[in-house]
């Protein structure tokens, strides 16, 4: 009968339904855990500085990926300011908010000297300081710390420069998932 055929349809449609509900709920599972994955999230991303020492100096290098021990430039490329006025910055822009979980800062190798009294930012956070000289700079950024930009801010009057910035984190996250 019709009424038959109609409450068959209907069954059906409620059982599409329950499934797509299904599915959509897998995915989500699935979108959360992909972004709750530490991942390294500056590759590539855009980036600037208040100054350039010369074309070859530009504030990308430190997310290109190539920071090798290396001390040719060539082959290994920096980042440079052009001035030594206080306050020079590289700043790089992740795109979206991330929640940030560490930032290494790679120094450059034929001078280790430079990144003494360097300030590093997540957004508005102080995240960590430079007060000696080393290779690799590793800061741990407490939890609940969510940014889209990460800087680096010379305080003393010298040269900004570096070999590579990686920040790891989670995310993307909106406005109204921070916690």
């Amino acid at each position: 009968t019709n009424q038959d055929t109609v409450a068959g349809q209907l069954n059906e449609v409620q059982a599409n339904e329950e499934r797509i509900l299904e599915e959509t709920a897998r995915c989500t599972e699935m979108i959360d855990l992909a972004r709750s994955e530490v991942r390294l999230i500056s590759h590539h991303k855009r980036t600037w500085q208040n100054s350039t020492h010369s074309p070859a100096y530009f504030p990308d290098f430190v997310v290109d990926g190539v920071y090798t021990r290396e001390s040719s430039q060539e082959t290994n490329p920096i980042a440079h300011t052009s001035s030594t006025d206080r306050n020079q910055v590289l700043m790089i822009d992740l795109g979206e908010r991330f929640k940030i979980h560490t930032i290494k800062v790679w120094n450059r190798i034929d001078i280790n000297d430079n990144m003494l009294g360097v300030y590093v930012y997540a957004d508005e956070t102080l995240v960590g300081g430079v007060a000696e000289n080393q290779a690799l700079y590793n800061f741990d950024v407490r939890d609940g710390v969510f940014a889209r930009k990460v800087y680096l801010k010379q305080s003393r009057a010298d040269w900004l420069n570096a070999l590579e910035v990686q920040v790891f984190g989670t995310g993307p996250y909106g406005e109204d998932e921070m916690l």
